[in-house]
């Protein structure tokens, strides 16, 4: 996958350390909501929407970033207006 480059260091332990770029993890993220939910991300009924927020936590207002996804799922094919002639 573009964006997501992993690295194996071995000593006496080894350690893979990953980093994912964001349109990755986005991507990544799509990825696990959709099978969680049973769906498929290339199907014509369903669009989607990921992006990074922020949010301020606790009394402090500490600032936290989390990614919302969004699918949404049309329950109703689209029809096409008939031609005119």
């Amino acid at each position: 996958m573009n964006g997501v480059r992993i690295n194996s260091n071995k000593q006496n332990r080894t350690v893979h350390k990953a980093f994912i770029d964001e349109p990755a993890l986005l991507a990544l993220a799509v990825d696990h909501v959709a099978q969680s939910l049973g769906l498929d991300t290339s199907a014509q009924n369903l669009r989607v929407r990921a992006y990074a927020s922020s949010y301020k936590e606790g009394s402090l207002g500490t600032s936290k970033t989390r990614i919302e996804v969004e699918l949404i799922e049309d329950h109703e094919p689209e029809i096409d207006p008939p031609e005119a002639s």
